[in-house]
Parts: structure tokens; sequence; C-alpha cells
């Protein structure tokens, strides 16, 4: 099976959708398909592939920022008939948008991935503009692709799909455990923690609706009662919001007792994890959240808000603790955990079950099979194809 994969950017800036698509490509490539990524070239900021992988980039056209590629589509024109299958990550980038616009005048099948740019916690952000896109791009787009995918169920129940009615699936994001053990007393000693204080572990992009801001309030609140606890806030981002939350943290007189580390990754990564006493995401809109499922693999309990999609599964799972993107929440369940070391023990035992059902290994059949019925479909229905 050949497949084409069609992203904005495979970036660090664009976050979740590229970790996704990293996922994707290595169960393919271990079930024998054949895959390529067209995409825009993203500079320092792209990250490597699945080895193996086909990349064909091209320069940004104008207008830049709304990610356009003029050289992209006229290579998808040309070689879109050689793919037995293609996936569109994403909905909004413009070069997504044309590449939609043409394969819907094709006989060669597509899938929308979704990567929540269909909930209308996304779709408010330049709303304007995404009404008018959205019923007449985004609506063709839809109307004549094979599948949607989302990554939780939740997702699913709430895409905006601006009146068509394509089918809809659940495919939920692959994350494998590291392929290294986590030396905690050397992220410790890095940060200047000691080996008897616990920490609060936040890790991901330093993005507002992550709710850091909530999460300093808490550990604020925190203090007096917890002495020996300390805040790492882990994640890159605009360097802007890092600063309005060092200010922040600054305001509440934290000190030294929030700690400040920047962008983690591999061997830090999972140095970060096996430090950590409890890992928190208050976010207020999350549509997957691939560090709690991270956080869950090294065994650490995780306390995430109820705007998690991903809490639905923990919470009938009992494998971590639910709570509201609002301060008081944050600090009563955080105190609840770290008061109990028993309940701690009992969410993260549970926390590596579930993590297991998002290992590659155990996504591959669901993956493949939903790939795979719409190369049989498309065959049925164009016997000439391919």
């Amino acid at each position: 099976m050949k497949v084409l994969h069609i992203i904005a950017e495979i970036s660090r800036k664009r976050g979740g959708p590229t970790t996704a698509l990293s996922g994707m490509l290595d169960i393919t490539a271990s079930h024998g398909v054949v895959s390529s990524v067209l995409c825009i070239s993203a500079g320092a900021e792209e990250i490597a592939l699945p080895e193996g992988t086909e990349i064909h980039r091209f320069p940004p056209s104008f207008p830049a920022r709304f990610l356009r590629c003029k050289g992209a589509i006229q290579w998808l024109k040309k070689h879109h008939s050689e793919f037995d299958l293609i996936l569109i990550h994403e909905i909004w980038p413009l070069l997504i948008l044309e590449a939609g616009a043409f394969l819907a005048g094709t006989s060669t099948p597509y899938i929308v991935v979704a990567h929540n740019s269909l909930d209308p916690y996304d779709v408010q952000k330049k709303r304007a503009l995404k009404i008018v896109l959205g019923h007449t791009m985004v609506r063709k787009m839809l109307g004549t692709c094979r599948d949607v995918w989302g990554m939780t169920s939740r997702e699913c129940e709430r895409l905006i799909l601006y009146g068509t009615s394509p089918d809809v699936e659940v495919i939920p994001c692959a994350v494998p455990m590291t392929v290294s053990n986590g030396d905690g007393a050397a992220f410790r000693k890095e940060l200047g923690i000691t080996a008897d204080e616990r920490i609060l572990l936040f890790l991901s992009r330093l993005d507002p609706k992550k709710g850091v801001d909530v999460l300093l309030g808490a550990f604020a609140d925190l203090r007096e009662s917890h002495p020996g606890l300390r805040l790492v806030i882990a994640g890159g981002g605009d360097g802007s919001r890092a600063g309005e939350l060092q200010q922040l943290a600054n305001d509440l007189a934290l000190g030294d007792k929030a700690i400040f580390a920047g962008f983690v990754a591999g061997q830090r990564k999972a140095d970060a994890f096996a430090s950590a006493s409890l890992f928190v995401l208050p976010s207020r809109y999350e549509s997957f959240g691939i560090a709690v499922v991270e956080a869950m693999h090294a065994g650490v309990p995780v306390l995430v808000s109820d705007q998690v999609f991903l809490s639905d599964e923990i919470a009938a799972a009992g494998a971590g603790a639910i709570c509201k993107p609002q301060i008081e929440s944050v600090t009563a369940q955080i105190a609840e955990l770290l008061n109990n070391p028993a309940l701690c023990a009992e969410r993260a035992a549970r926390g590596k079950i579930l993590a297991q059902q998002f290992l590659p290994s155990n996504l591959a059949a669901q993956l493949m099979g939903a790939m795979q019925k719409h190369v049989s479909t498309a065959s049925l229905e164009n016997p000439s194809y391919h």
C-alpha cells in the first residue's frame, strides 16, 4: 500500500499533529506501507520522521502566514494518482484547504485527520474567516472524504461538519513508551531539588490554554500546607508567554519553589518523569494529551482537568484524578493525592494499564484496518484504479 500524508509542517511548533503523524508512520512502516509526506519546509523547527519516509518539502507561498504552498499543490496534482490512499492532517492551513479542494474532484480516496481542528474551541479562532471557508472549501472537503478521524470519543462527538455527514472514526494517537529509563536523581541534581522534596510536574507547551497560570495559583495555595513541594514547569513555546508566567510566579512570591526547566525531550524528558511525584495538566482545552499518556507509561500518577478529552477514559478506568481548570479545584485534588500515598499508587498502577492501549503495537490493527477498508472500497468502485 502506498500512502501520502499531507501536513502543513512537520515541526516542533505544530505540536500534536506532528507527533501523531510520526506515530502513524511508525505503525504503518512495520506493516509494509510505503509512506510519503507532503509539507511546507519548516527550517530549523523541522523534526525527523521515521526512517524510510519519503518527504516532499516545498517553500511557502504568499501569504506564507496562512501556510500556503503552491509548489506542494502542483506536486499533488501531478502525483496524487500514484497513491492508494491520502491522509490530510488538520483543516485550516491553506495548503490543506487547497489540497482538499483538489482531491474532492478526483477518484483518489482520502481521509481527514482532524487533530481537533473541527472542534468548536478551534473553530472560534478567526471565526469570521472560518465561517466563510467552512461553508465552502471545508464543506466540499468533508463531503467527499472517505472518513474523518478524531483521537477520542469526545472529539468525534464535537466535530463541526458544516452540514456534511462523513463517516467518523476514533483513531487514538499512538504513544510509545520511552526507550530509556529515566534518572530522576540526575534531573533533581540539575535543578537543585533535594531527594526528600516532592515534585509537581507540568510538561507541555506554554500555551494559554494549558492552564499553567491556574497551576501556579494552586501551587501558591499549597505552600504552607506542603512546604517540601516543588513545581517544575517543563515546556517550550512563545517567549512572551514564558515571560508572563515567570512574572506571575514572581508576583505570587514562589521564589525557587517554582522552576521553569525549558523544553525537554529524549533522555531529559524521561528523567523529568522519573523525578515526579505527580503530573498535572489543568488545561482549559486539550483534544488528547500525549504527555498525559507518557506520564502514565512512566508510572507517574496524573491529575488532568475535565477539559482534557482523555479525561473521560481516565475517569472510567480510575487511572488518575480529574479537576476543573480552576485554582480551587486543582488545589484540592493535588492535596488529596499528596496526602494519600495509597491512592496515588493505585492511580499510577491503573494509569500504566490504561496507557497500554495507546502503544503503537496495540493500535496497529485498528489503524491498518481503518486504512485498508478505504483502499478496498476505492478498488471496487473504480476497477481501473491503480
